[in-house]
């Protein structure tokens, strides 16, 4: 695959999970409440919902890190904030633990 055609579905598939990550944390704060999300209870796939609200903040500021204009501006901020996403797949992992199985593929491919 050539590295354009990589980079357009690697911001489509960005894109989506972001849209995804963002509709999920909306429909559980709207089902639920602010405290809840705040909780760090163990539940049965995983350690709380607090991990999953500090991987949503994380993939925010990579997304915002990835927008054209701070990329053509600071391209060392698009680089640099682009390795905030390991932190946020491991507070991901950490809030729903079936996460992992859902890296392996595009890590395969990666490497």
């Amino acid at each position: 695959i050539s590295f354009e055609r990589f980079i357009k579905y690697h911001r489509m598939v960005g894109v989506f999970t972001i849209v995804l990550v963002f509709a999920h944390g909306a429909r559980f704060i709207a089902l639920t409440s602010w405290d809840y999300v705040l909780t760090n209870e163990r539940t049965c796939v995983g350690y709380g919902n607090l991990w999953g609200f500090i991987s949503g903040v994380i993939f925010l500021v990579v997304m915002v890190g990835a927008l054209e204009p701070v990329r053509r501006l600071s391209f060392e901020l698009f680089k640099y904030t682009h390795f905030l996403a390991l932190a946020g797949l491991g507070f991901a992992c950490a809030h729903a633990q079936d996460t992992i199985w859902f890296l392996i593929p595009p890590l395969v491919l990666y490497f």
